[in-house]
C-alpha cells in the first residue's frame, strides 16, 4: 500500500480508450476514479545516464537442471527516433540468435530478444533457457552475434525483411482497438503526441543499415552489459567466468 500511495497519483495517470466510443460518456465514467487519486507531484527519481555504471553480473542458485539467463544493455532515451531503430535491431538480432543457437545447433530450449521502455531509459534484453552443459556455448554464441551487429552492416535483405515485418505490424495494429489503445498510450506517454501509422511507416523506411550498425555499436559495449542468471546448484562454471566469456566476445 505504501508503494501504491507513493507512485499512483493523478499527475502520473493516463487513461486511453479506442473504438466506437462516446468521448463525453467516457470522461463521465472515468473522471471519478481519476479525481480520487492523490494530486501530489510525481515521485522524483534520478534519471539514468550514459556514465552511470551497470552491475556486470547478477545470479541466484536454484535446484534446477535448466539455466535461465538474460543479457541486458541500457540505452538512455533521447527521443531522437530510437524507437524505430530499436525495433529493427530487435527484429534482426532476434532472428539471428534463433538461427545460430536453436535452429542450427539446438543448444537452447528458447531464445529471444526484446526491449523494455521506461521514461528515462530503454533496456535491450536477450533471454534464453538452456541446459547447464550448453550454458557457456550459448553465451559465447550470443556475444558473437551481438559483435557481428557492431562490426558489419546488416544486409539489404535483412533490413528489408525487418522493415516489412514492422510496417505490416503497424498496419494490422490499426485494425484492432486494443492495439490502437496501447499505441496511443505509448506515444502520448513517450513523446507527448500521437504518431500516425503513415508517419511511423515513413520513419521505418528512412532507417539505413549504417544507422543500425552505429546504433548497435552505441549499445552493445562490454561496459554497458549486465548478465543475470538463475543457475543450478551444481553449476561448474562461475558466474564471473561466464560474464568474462561474454565480455571477451563483445570486445
Amino acid at each position: 500500500m505504501a508503494f501504491h500511495d507513493r507512485h499512483y497519483m493523478a499527475k502520473g495517470a493516463l487513461f486511453v480508450a479506442a473504438g466506437n466510443l462516446n468521448h463525453d460518456q467516457i470522461v463521465d465514467m472515468v473522471s471519478p476514479a481519476l479525481y480520487s487519486l492523490s494530486d501530489r507531484p510525481e515521485t522524483p527519481y534520478r534519471a539514468a545516464s550514459r556514465c552511470q555504471a551497470v552491475t556486470p553480473v547478477v545470479f541466484e542458485d536454484r535446484n534446477e537442471t535448466r539455466v535461465k539467463f538474460r543479457i541486458l544493455f541500457r540505452s538512455p532515451n533521447d527521443d531522437d527516433g530510437r524507437n524505430a531503430r530499436f525495433n529493427i535491431l530487435l527484429n534482426i538480432l532476434g532472428s539471428r540468435l534463433f538461427q545460430a543457437v536453436r535452429r542450427k545447433r539446438g543448444l537452447a530450449y528458447s531464445i529471444d530478444s526484446y526491449i523494455l521502455m521506461y521514461s528515462d531509459v530503454t533496456v535491450f534484453k536477450v533471454n534464453a533457457e538452456v541446459d547447464v552443459n550448453n550454458l557457456a556455448k550459448v553465451i559465447i554464441l550470443c556475444g558473437r552475434e551481438l559483435r557481428k551487429m557492431v562490426e558489419t552492416p546488416v544486409s539489404n535483405r535483412e533490413l528489408k525483411h525487418a522493415k516489412n515485418c514492422l510496417i505490416n505490424g503497424e498496419l494490422l495494429d490499426g485494425e484492432d482497438s486494443y492495439s490502437r489503445m496501447r499505441l496511443l498510450g505509448h506515444f502520448l506517454r513517450r513523446y507527448g503526441s500521437v504518431i500516425t501509422t503513415a508517419e511511423m511507416i515513413k520513419i521505418y523506411e528512412s532507417v539505413t543499415a549504417q544507422e543500425i550498425q552505429q546504433f548497435a555499436a552505441e549499445i552493445f559495449r562490454p561496459e554497458n552489459c549486465s548478465l543475470a542468471m538463475l543457475l543450478p546448484n551444481d553449476c561448474q562454471v562461475s558466474p564471473e567466468k561466464l560474464r568474462e566469456l561474454l565480455g571477451n566476445e563483445l570486445q
